[in-house]
């Protein structure tokens, strides 16, 4: 069985992904890797969207967005294509403390998060060059950070 090793970083204070939807929709992924019954699609990971929240414990954006666009939607496409899927990189199956993803940290994000991008022209819709978002100071002050 194809295990999600993985874990991601927690905010608290700064917005995040919702934790439990997170980890819903990669139980559902983990279940489809398994049974190759196509309920999960490459194009169906790469336009899921969570719920973002502030001011509650929530996994970090970034990570979670490579996770997704570097590990699962390749492995979805290879099913599409009749491939056997790579194994996932990481340690033991399985899940760490408290329901949390299990020990893998996952890389900082090296390219804009597809969420960013208009699906028609592929252009990015906010921030700058580098994918970041403006920040509320950035918007106000119209200044760089």
């Amino acid at each position: 069985m194809i295990a999600l090793d993985v874990r991601f970083e927690t905010t608290r204070f700064g917005e995040g992904y919702d934790q439990q939807e997170v980890d819903e929709f990669l139980d559902l992924c983990e279940r489809a890797l398994a049974t190759r019954d196509g309920s999960v699609t490459a194009r169906s990971v790469v336009h899921h969207r969570f719920t973002t929240t502030r001011f509650r414990e929530a996994y970090d954006m970034n990570q979670v967005d490579v996770f997704l666009d570097e590990e699962l939607t390749p492995r979805f496409a290879a099913l599409e294509r009749g491939e056997e899927p790579e194994p996932l990189p990481g340690g033991d199956p399985g899940r760490g403390p408290a329901g949390a993803r299990a020990d893998r940290p996952v890389a900082p994000r090296t390219t804009p998060p597809a969420q960013d991008r208009d699906p028609a022209t592929g252009r990015l819709l906010g921030g700058d060059a580098s994918g970041r978002r403006p920040g509320l100071l950035h918007r106000l002050l119209g200044r760089d950070r």
